[in-house]
């Protein structure tokens, strides 16, 4: 694997399960493409699969800054905002991708807010 580009040894030390490898991998990759939203998503997705919640919402706010259309990146913030316990802009994060997944409906259909866990999001409270 030595001579192979580092985001082929990144996805598959993700395939693998080694996900410190990866990140070591994906981050070699985004030298040369700092740019490059697929490699943000899929270096956020690692840093997740290891609890590093914090360092994978970066990871996916850099994505969302770059295109803003990413709904794999949308999906990832959501995650990441979720594990760290930030359930109402979890919500938010998700219903965005998902809403940006109806524009683009080749996308897969898991990136849904799960609806039953969340019923809706709360409410303000009206001005009198």
């Amino acid at each position: 694997m030595e001579g192979f580009p580092a985001v082929v040894r990144a996805n598959r030390a993700f395939v693998e399960k080694d996900y410190s490898s990866a990140i070591t991998f994906y981050t070699q990759a985004l030298e040369d493409d700092e740019d490059n939203v697929s490699l943000l998503c899929n270096r956020s997705a690692a840093h997740y699969k290891l609890e590093l919640y914090k360092t994978s919402l970066k990871d996916a706010e850099q994505a969302i800054a770059i295109d803003k259309n990413c709904t794999k990146a949308w999906y990832r913030k959501g995650l990441a905002l979720h594990a760290l316990g930030k359930k109402t802009r979890c919500i938010c994060g998700m219903e965005i991708g998902a809403a940006r997944r109806r524009r683009y409906r080749h996308l897969p259909r898991d990136y849904d807010l799960p609806r039953d866990e969340y019923p809706g999001r709360p409410r303000r409270p009206r001005r009198p």
